[in-house]
């Protein structure tokens, strides 16, 4: 949890002429959504989609928390992406053209 964004990045920079995809909980990009600094200040061209299940768990320390989808920071993912330069679409209106 928190590697799928950096570890995409990092992919992207290996092979540059690669399409790269991010398939990463609400959660896992909680953890790391500061990289978006890091992929519009250098330009990098990869498809994040994000599974919001409104779901948190650590469940290899033994811990787990959870959150509901009414309480979940990404239910304004949106707002969250207004101040960066970069197009997104939910699932209920996403067209094969609106992430290009």
């Amino acid at each position: 949890m928190g590697f799928a964004l950096p570890a995409a990045i990092g992919a992207k920079f290996a092979k540059p002429d690669s399409e790269v995809w991010v398939v990463v909980g609400d959660g896992g990009f909680q953890m790391t959504m500061s990289e978006l600094a890091t992929i519009v200040q250098e330009k990098i061209n990869i498809k994040i989609a994000i599974i919001n299940n409104g779901f948190l768990a650590w469940s290899a320390s033994g811990r787990s928390s959870s959150t509901t989808n009414a309480t979940s920071p990404l239910r304004s993912l949106r707002r969250i992406l207004r101040p960066w330069p970069m197009p997104s679409a939910s699932a209920e209106n996403a067209s094969p053209s609106a992430l290009k």
